[in-house]
């Protein structure tokens, strides 16, 4: 007799799932920074031991029923997304989310704190808590739990207090995150384990001292006050860098790289293997059209992927030649000149008072311009290779 009750309550369950969840099979996943609809919306994506997604939906935040694939020992619900909801505290979760889970998504709510400790999935790696705008309170605890997540994202929060950061981080969005008025940049530095990195949107003027130790493979920068970027964020590790939007006139700060790339440039097996292409976006920029700017659109190491987009002297780059990036000087020495003190040095240039000197960033060519200036002579501390 219970048995047959059993069977009769479990039916129930699962018709009842079947009214209330939609769903699917997929094959994405649904951990994104998607723009979500403005109604409440939970969403739960299965994965199979066979590596197939079952994709459920409802609508309903009161809802107390897990989907079928709950009830299928081959399926393991991996993504738990409740957004829109008007979700206030973690005790309106309709219902305890198993250890399996590892993506939770609360965006799009109204949570004024939040802790990272039990009911939540002890084995959790991302959170995402974008466009929570009440939210101030965010405890990691010193749990397990923090040991194990690896992404946060807590993009579009203004008024968010942290005293700490989960130390094995390798994503963090800080997104439109109100930083300038925030400690949280001085904790960065503690997380080396980081590889994707946003700082957007925050009208950052400069940025934090980065740990040597951290090796970012992503960078997002753009829509910031920026006019110079230290080298210690430029590591070698790093393939994507967006600087749109930022006050760059001068991208020397790409020195290191580009002086790297000319030690490899004979080497192509060590330049593939060793030294990826680096990505980088600079549109809206108020770039000069200098000898940096020219010798980073030659370099096999940079890739300028807004190269179309870019302007220099309100031209486009692209229509412009190498003689237009080049850099102005008055005298230069090399290095590993040491004659520079005397009159007949051939490592020692002096530009005329009356002239124009450039060079490119190799100091292997230069041009004086002279014209119109009515010159009677020229001294003779005149680089070599003149034109």
């Amino acid at each position: 007799m219970m048995f047959i009750l059993f069977i009769f309550l479990f039916s129930v369950g699962k018709s009842q799932s079947l009214e209330e969840w939609n769903c699917t099979e997929n094959k994405h996943f649904l951990f994104s920074n998607d723009q979500l609809n403005e109604q409440c919306t939970i969403t739960i994506e299965y994965i199979s031991l066979q590596h197939y997604k079952q994709i459920c939906i409802t609508h309903r935040l009161s809802i107390k029923t897990l989907p079928l694939p709950s009830f299928n020992s081959n399926y393991a619900m991996h993504t738990f997304k409740i957004n829109s909801c008007q979700l206030l505290t973690l005790n309106q979760l309709p219902f305890l989310l198993p250890a399996t889970v590892e993506n939770l998504d609360l965006s799009y709510n109204l949570l004024s704190t939040f802790t990272l400790s039990f009911p939540l999935p002890s084995y959790l790696k991302y959170l995402r808590l974008d466009h929570n705008p009440n939210l101030i309170d965010i405890n990691f605890s010193h749990s397990n739990g923090q040991q194990r997540l690896i992404g946060l994202s807590l993009r579009y929060n203004k008024n968010i207090r942290l005293s700490s950061l989960p130390p094995y981080l390798k994503q963090l969005d800080l997104t439109d995150c109100n930083l300038l008025q925030s400690p949280i940049l001085s904790i960065l530095r503690s997380l080396t384990k980081l590889t994707h990195l946003s700082l957007a949107d925050n009208q950052l003027k400069q940025l934090p001292i980065v740990d040597k130790r951290t090796q970012l493979e992503y960078l997002n920068l753009s829509n910031n006050y920026l006019t110079y970027i230290d080298s210690g964020w430029l590591h070698k590790s790093l393939k994507i860098l967006d600087l749109t939007f930022n006050r760059i006139e001068s991208i020397e700060f790409f020195h290191e790289i580009l002086t790297m790339n000319q030690t490899v440039k004979q080497n192509y097996r060590d330049l593939a293997t060793n030294n990826p292409i680096l990505e980088v976006s600079l549109h809206g920029n108020p770039l000069n059209c200098d000898c940096w700017l020219g010798s980073i659109l030659n370099a096999s190491s940079i890739k300028i992927v807004d190269l179309s987009l870019l302007q220099c002297k309100s031209h486009s780059i692209i229509n412009m030649s190498d003689n237009d990036f080049l850099c102005s000087y008055s005298q230069h020495c090399a290095s590993d000149c040491s004659c520079c003190d005397f009159e007949a040095c051939d490592c020692h240039s002096v530009c005329p008072s009356e002239c124009l000197c450039l060079h490119d960033t190799l100091w292997s060519h230069h041009i004086i311009q002279c014209q119109q200036r009515n010159l009677i002579d020229m001294h003779i501390h005149l680089p070599e290779t003149i034109t």
